[in-house]
């Protein structure tokens, strides 16, 4: 066994010097925790100008692309840059396109770090050149990918795909040593669920609100290889769409990619930043390993105070274009929403409805701020002419949509223009006081519903609607 020890002071004593490059280099390698698993590591995060990334790189809108300041650490080797460097992008004139990579390389023989430029091969599935990755001759580690059309006029921002392993992340939490078994090559930003199938794995998935989520990918590792993933901490999260400061992320239908939602269900992040489209967004990540089991699912939902045996004859009339009613009810457990139910009384003429859900995120003691937010709405509204009282029933858009326990208010709405709307109740309520609200509120209700206003009247009635649920794997209502 061999022990080392240093830096000390003189020569020849004990593990004193004289000490050479390779010996800091070594040093420097391991504060940084370079090993084989992240060979891709140097860029030091908050070495750029406020609020950039170190070596940010930008399209100015040409056909070249820019790299901002900062400064890395390769192989133990420290690089700093305080000027933008420009590349042009090499014209594309061969039918396919093709994945450039600007670099930061290591040149032992020259004994310089520089960044540069490295062509892909154009094809119709290109891939990112390869790096040259040679212990004392030649070093490479990325910096960004840039998404090269055929024929492209200019380099815009969503051509560009960052790779920097930062030496210095932001506190966070990570794994390492965890198996790609996607099958593919996972790169930075990606989304993964844990994989069953073996030891320390993970995936991709396109259901959305996955249950096995496991967190986001860091680098760029091919598959069957390992690699690290982020589970808690500021980090960039490879998104579907266009993502709102603020919203929520969860997975989603497309493959390593996370989409927003404002309802309740799985969450992976918090959005920190405004997007024009799909592409990585800088999130606050959190996925928690949670101990409730998620084949509990309950499969329907009465309001509060709701009597089954109770009869449906008293027929309360919505009134037209916006005529609402907004009613509580208790979620046990989890619920997979796919539907709800209404108790219809009309018997002639034309009519349309809708619902929304909402539940309340502020705090109860405010009497200034007592917004809800809308979880979940119906699949568009749904329009008949009634011969005969009925139960009505409505999808959720974008159904299941997965609801946490809790207490939520669901706003049933007639959204015809000109003709009221029954709906069937009774007035068991009557000796326990007020279980609902009405107010002829903007049609169709939108993402959030004021509940100050003084406009809105109290009602003793219990009303008939139900929140229709799946179960044991199932898509349809129980």
């Amino acid at each position: 066994m061999t022990e080392i020890s240093r830096p000390w002071n003189g020569v020849t004593v004990g593990d004193a010097g004289p000490y050479s490059d390779v010996n800091w280099h070594e040093l420097y390698q391991y504060i940084i925790g370079w090993g084989a698993g992240r060979a891709n590591n140097g860029v030091f995060l908050m070495s750029g100008p406020e609020p950039d990334d170190g070596l940010k790189v930008t399209a100015p809108g040409t056909t070249a692309v820019e790299v901002g300041p900062g400064a890395a650490l390769i192989q133990g080797i420290a690089y700093l840059n305080d000027a933008t460097e420009s590349f042009t992008i090499a014209a594309n004139a061969s039918g396919n396109p093709r994945i450039d990579t600007v670099i930061l390389q290591a040149d032992y023989a020259l004994q310089t770090v520089r960044l540069a430029k490295l062509q892909g091969t154009a094809a119709a599935s290109p891939v990112a050149p390869s790096l040259t990755q040679s212990v004392g001759v030649m070093w490479e580690i990325p910096i960004a990918d840039v998404a090269v059309a055929n024929g492209f006029v200019t380099i815009t921002q969503a051509n560009i795909s960052p790779r920097q392993d930062w030496v210095n992340a932001p506190p966070a939490v990570y794994l390492d040593h965890v198996l790609n078994n996607s099958g593919g090559t996972l790169n930075d930003g990606d989304v993964v669920i844990w994989d069953a199938s073996a030891d320390r794995a993970v995936t991709t998935t396109t259901t959305e609100s996955d249950s096995l989520v496991a967190g986001v990918w860091r680098g760029q590792t091919a598959s069957a290889a390992y690699g690290r993933i982020q589970v808690e901490g500021i980090g960039y999260v490879n998104a579907s769409a266009a993502v709102a400061r603020g919203a929520l992320l969860r997975t989603s239908t497309t493959a390593k990619q996370a989409v927003s939602f404002t309802g309740s269900g799985l969450t992976l992040a918090r959005a920190l930043e405004t997007t024009a489209g799909s592409g990585l967004v800088l999130c606050v990540i959190q996925v928690a390993v949670r101990g409730i089991a998620f084949n509990t699912w309950t499969p329907y939902v009465y309001p509060l105070n709701f009597s089954v045996s109770a009869a449906l004859t008293t027929a309360t009339f919505l009134a037209a274009n916006g005529g609402s009613v907004a009613i509580p009810v208790f979620v046990p457990v989890y619920m997979a929403l796919r539907s709800v139910t209404l108790r219809n009384t009309d018997t002639s003429l034309a009519r349309t409805w809708g619902w929304d859900l909402y539940k309340e995120i502020n705090n109860v003691d405010s009497t200034a701020d007592r917004t809800l937010l809308r979880v979940a709405n119906s699949n568009g509204d749904e329009s008949y002419t009634a011969s005969a009282a009925s139960n009505r029933v409505l999808a959720a858009a974008s159904a299941p949509v997965y609801l946490e326990p809790g207490l939520y208010w669901i706003v049933i709405q007639n959204r015809h223009a000109t003709n009221n709307y029954g709906v069937g109740s009774t007035a068991a309520g009557l000796a326990f006081g007020n279980t609902s609200q009405t107010k002829t509120t903007t049609n169709p209700n939108g993402s959030t519903l004021d509940f100050v206003a003084a406009t809105w009247t109290a009602s003793t009635l219990i009303w008939g609607v139900r929140l229709d649920g799946s179960v044991f794997g199932q898509s349809a209502i129980f």
